[in-house]
């Protein structure tokens, strides 16, 4: 049986042999979220995604907004 990783959930939509799109629907098995295709014989198993390790700069376009809206300053 053949394993692969995904990193959608709930449900995984794939294509058999055949040309069909099938989608499975994950399932809490073994302390994790797994399900297994009976038509390809594949498990899919669940992992989540892990944060970027690269560091993300505000962009300079968006300027920061600072200050009360509530008092009617416009």
């Amino acid at each position: 049986m053949n394993e692969k990783i995904v990193s959608v959930f709930p449900a995984v939509q794939h294509r058999h042999a055949d040309g069909d799109i099938v989608t499975v629907t994950l399932r809490r098995r073994d302390g994790g979220y797994s399900v297994e295709c009976p038509g390809c014989q594949t498990r899919f198993i669940y992992r989540k995604p892990t944060p970027s390790p690269q560091s993300h700069h505000k962009s300079p376009l968006l300027p920061e907004i600072k200050g009360n809206f509530e008092n009617g300053d416009d």
